[in-house]
């Protein structure tokens, strides 16, 4: 009993969960440069970073005309991450 309570409570802390999904797109020739911005945090209380905006994404991938947006999301119970994914052309 005390075994399987053990792997109960471990599996807790291993079950993740990740998504990736498009937020929007443009008329714009889809582009092979890419931008990413994310906001990292620890037990959804301890930010790391918390930038996830189209603007910052697009301005780290240099580029000036956007195609696709996508949003990236990674879950678990003491790591997450929320990002931001931009495709264009420079």
């Amino acid at each position: 009993m005390k075994f399987a309570m053990l792997m109960l409570v471990s599996s807790l802390f291993l079950v993740s969960c990740s998504s990736h999904r498009p937020i929007t797109a443009t008329s714009n020739k889809v582009g092979n440069v890419k931008g990413e911005s994310c906001s990292r945090n620890i037990l959804f209380l301890i930010p790391l970073t918390n930038n996830e905006s189209i603007y910052h994404a697009a301005k780290d991938g240099g580029i000036t005309e956007i195609s696709t947006v996508d949003r990236e999301t990674f879950v678990s119970i003491i790591y997450n991450s929320f990002c931001t994914v931009v495709h264009g052309n420079k």
